[in-house]
């Protein structure tokens, strides 16, 4: 059935080129021609393989930064408290919003501490990171805390 379409069509010559990188098969690469009367020669497929060879490795590295980014993601979301407490005297929501939506990495900080009389102490603090990299941000040194600021509250205050 799809051979016939392709005939239909006027694709008289057809050149198949893997695409692989790093080891691994990512799909075909598929070369018709129909216009053209001579069909494809060597110099044609040693162009295909030559495009296909850098497409690969560009779909490669797509595919391993999305694999990073969202390792990256989960491990930040898990390192969070999934549950904000802030006992009797507050209620308390979050949400988790990378502050590099770029590389989906770094940013603000919070906890909510009870303590006692019914009080809580808000934290919030930045992340920063003198090492950062495009490619790794968290590589290099250790994050270091720029600025934070804390709030102790009483329930009637808050």
């Amino acid at each position: 059935m799809r051979a016939q379409k392709v005939r239909d069509s006027g694709v008289h010559s057809l050149m198949v080129v893997p695409i692989r990188a790093r080891r691994c098969m990512l799909g075909l690469a598929l070369f018709g021609r129909s216009e053209e009367q001579t069909p494809f020669q060597e110099d044609d497929l040693l162009l295909a393989e030559e495009l296909v060879t850098r497409a690969a490795l560009s779909l490669d590295n797509a595919l391993q930064y999305a694999r990073e980014r969202t390792a990256a993601l989960t491990l930040q979301r898990d390192l969070l408290p999934h549950r904000v407490r802030g006992g009797a005297a507050i209620e308390v929501a979050s949400r988790y919003v990378p502050a590099d939506m770029d590389h989906g990495v770094g940013g603000d900080w919070f906890d909510v501490i009870e303590l006692s009389g019914a009080r809580v102490a808000l934290v919030v603090g930045e992340w920063w990171d003198t090492a950062s990299t495009p490619r790794r941000p968290w590589a290099g040194s250790a994050p270091r805390c720029a600025r934070s600021r804390t709030s102790i509250c009483p329930p009637t205050n808050c």
